[in-house]
């Protein structure tokens, strides 16, 4: 499987036994060739998410599930930040935000296709930067 770009609904799923997308999930990461890429600005919305409804046992959860080594965080820098801004204005009808944009930088620097997301409003229209593909594949819906 090429390497993946892990979105905040993606790891969310991935953590919560209970989510319906769990074990689907939980298998395209155990499936992945390479470490999955997690922005930092994934991370931030994982230890919102995780805390607002665990307190520090969620942002400690997700520290646990994301240091594991099976995970690699890039960094963002304003370069990313001055490429992220044409696709917002491009996307602003749909409100894509930050994180998504940058996911979309971080599919272009590690040339793939693969999203880990549930988030088909946004990745079902946003393209992505380089040519070899017309779409995202949505991971783990686009698997088979």
């Amino acid at each position: 499987m090429p390497r993946l770009i892990a979105d905040t609904s993606g790891l969310l799923a991935g953590m919560a036994a209970k989510h319906p997308a769990h074990h689907k999930v939980r298998s395209a990461l155990a499936e992945a060739d390479e470490p999955p890429v997690v922005s930092p600005l994934v991370l931030a919305e994982v230890d919102y998410m995780l805390a607002s409804r665990l307190g520090a046992a969620g942002s400690l959860q997700a520290i646990d599930a994301l240091t594991n080594g099976g995970f690699e965080i890039p960094t963002i820098g304003e370069e990313d930040l001055l490429a992220a801004r044409p696709l917002l204005a491009k996307y602003a009808d749909l409100n894509i935000g930050l994180t998504d944009a940058i996911n979309v930088i971080l599919a272009d620097r590690y040339r793939t296709d693969s999203i880990l997301t549930l988030d088909h409003r946004h990745f079902r229209v946003i393209r992505p930067l380089h040519s070899q593909t017309p779409s995202f594949r949505l991971i783990p819906a686009d698997l088979g």
